[in-house]
């Protein structure tokens, strides 16, 4: 084993990060970052502490951790996306928010675009192409 091995073994550590507007989220084992750039050019820093879905039993057992991790860190994600969003736009509108039924809508709306554009409309122009044959459908597709 290598030596870079043997410390990436020892240490443990686990992080990952999302590009956020104009800023960026980082999240550890227990607490997740976010770094955004206010328009004035000043950094904003927050933090907050993850739920127990991330350190408790549920996140150790393969394969039944997959659905509810993902969809745990798909909220993560988009609560920092809306907070980035509502620290860029509040130099334009101060009164601007991404919260209540405007965050929603456009969470909702980004979701089912992203599945529109990026799993059926592909599925579609490859069944035009290749109606019937299985094999072409999938490298096609």
């Amino acid at each position: 084993m290598s030596e870079k091995q043997e410390k990436s073994k020892t240490l443990g550590w686990s992080y990952g990060g999302q590009a956020l507007i104009e800023g960026v989220l980082m999240r550890g084992k227990h607490i997740a970052a976010i770094a955004v750039r206010h328009p004035d050019g000043h950094i904003i820093l927050k933090e907050e502490s993850l739920s127990g879905l991330y350190r408790g039993s549920v996140s150790k057992i393969p394969f039944l951790r997959g659905i509810p991790m993902l969809w745990d860190s798909l909220g993560l994600g988009m609560k920092a996306l809306f907070y980035s969003a509502e620290v860029v736009g509040q130099a334009e509108d101060p009164d601007f928010t991404m919260s209540g039924g405007a965050g929603l809508l456009t969470g909702a709306l980004s979701i089912v675009l992203g599945l529109a554009l990026f799993m059926l409309l592909p599925s579609f122009l490859a069944g035009l192409i290749v109606p019937k044959q299985v094999l072409l459908f999938n490298i096609v597709e």
